[in-house]
C-alpha cells in the first residue's frame, strides 16, 4: 500500500515512500497556476489525501509531520520546485476554518493523524469479533 512494514523500521523509514510520493505530486501541480484558494483546494484533496490511508493504521513522528507541514506551505506559498518559501501567515492561519480569523482550511497533518488514533481505539473498545481485535486485546492484557 506504499509504506514499509516490520518491526525495526524508523518513522522516517516508513514513511519515505510516502515523501517521495508528495514531491512528486507537488512538482506536477507546481506547473499549474492556481489562486491560494485552488492551492489549498489541491493539497487537500491530492496532496494530503493520498497519506490519509497509511496515517490511519500508523502513528508517525513529529518529524515527519513537520517536513509534510513545510512541502505543503511552500506550495500553498507558490513555490516551484519544492523548495524553501517565506510563509505570508502562520501555520494556524492556514489551518484555522474561514470563518476564523480569515483561515484557509487546510488540513492540518498532526491533528488529522490524532482524529484517526481516537477513532482507532474506539473501534477497539466496540465489541465485536474481528480477529484484529481479539489480537489487541490479548497483547494489551
Amino acid at each position: 500500500m506504499g509504506c514499509h512494514v516490520g518491526i525495526n523500521i524508523s518513522s522516517e523509514d516508513h514513511l519515505a515512500p510516502l515523501m517521495l510520493a508528495i514531491r512528486k505530486k507537488l512538482l506536477y501541480w507546481n506547473t499549474a497556476k492556481f489562486s491560494l484558494a485552488g492551492r489549498v483546494v489541491v493539497a487537500n484533496q491530492v496532496l494530503l489525501a493520498s497519506m490519509w490511508y497509511i496515517l490511519s493504521a500508523w502513528l508517525s513522528s513529529h518529524s515527519a509531520f513537520s517536513q509534510v507541514q513545510r512541502l505543503m506551505g511552500n506550495f500553498i506559498w507558490g513555490s516551484k520546485d519544492c523548495s524553501y518559501v517565506r510563509a505570508k501567515v502562520s501555520w494556524k492561519v492556514i489551518t484555522a476554518p474561514k470563518d476564523e480569523s480569515g483561515g484557509l482550511r487546510l488540513i492540518d497533518p498532526l491533528l488529522q493523524c490524532r482524529d484517526f488514533s481516537g477513532n482507532f481505539i474506539i473501534r477497539s473498545l466496540l465489541s465485536c469479533r474481528e480477529a484484529w481485535k481479539k489480537n489487541l486485546k490479548t497483547k494489551s492484557g
